[in-house]
């Protein structure tokens, strides 16, 4: 299961984010993070059986940043942070979606592109490239990563009509942590 949470002084946009990327991402949960530290949330997901956690934090009043951690022998370890350059949610178009299924692809038209066939690559691992919630009603969906005016694009699509459902945003740097880095036990 995924874990997702903000910043520890999240603005109404981010948390309105992290609503939309809970329903948009099958099997998992949000919740307000309020003062609990990084070990505080190890914590949580140890207790709560989690061993996926997805922080979005806050920059200038909107989402900024993701970092992606993973829990592995009670031990939180940091994997990739994205720095976001543009952001555009559900909210913006006032059309909420839930989703039972979720695939990661990569555009078919990006070819040679090393950033997004890391990025395709770490987020296929992350999210088990296939993930279903059978519980859940609601539509199909793909996380896509492509590439927009030399930009690295990621966007939750409608997985038979190719609709962009949002949210949708451009990447303005990506880190990958190596696995000695970050690590908190």
């Amino acid at each position: 299961m995924i874990l997702i949470t903000t910043s520890r002084r999240p603005t109404r946009r981010v948390r309105t984010f992290i609503k939309e990327l809970e329903r948009m991402i099958p099997d998992s949960r949000r919740i307000q993070r309020g003062k609990l530290s990084l070990q505080g949330l190890r914590d949580y997901m140890i207790l709560h059986g989690f061993d996926r956690l997805i922080v979005v934090e806050t920059w200038k009043g909107n989402p900024g940043r993701i970092q992606f951690f993973t829990l592995e022998e009670g031990r939180l370890k940091r994997r990739v942070t994205m720095y976001l350059k543009s952001l555009s949610m559900q909210i913006d178009v006032k059309k909420p979606y839930t989703v039972s299924k979720l695939f990661v692809e990569k555009d078919k038209k990006v070819t040679r592109d090393e950033e997004v066939d890391k990025i395709y690559n770490f987020l296929k691992d992350f999210f088990h490239y296939e993930y279903q919630l059978e519980e859940r009603e609601g539509r199909e969906s793909k996380l896509l990563i492509s590439k927009h005016n030399s930009q690295t694009w990621i966007g939750f699509v409608d997985h038979k009509t190719n609709r962009v459902l949002r949210p949708a945003f451009t990447i303005r740097k990506v880190v990958f942590h190596s696995e000695e880095i970050e690590i908190y036990n």
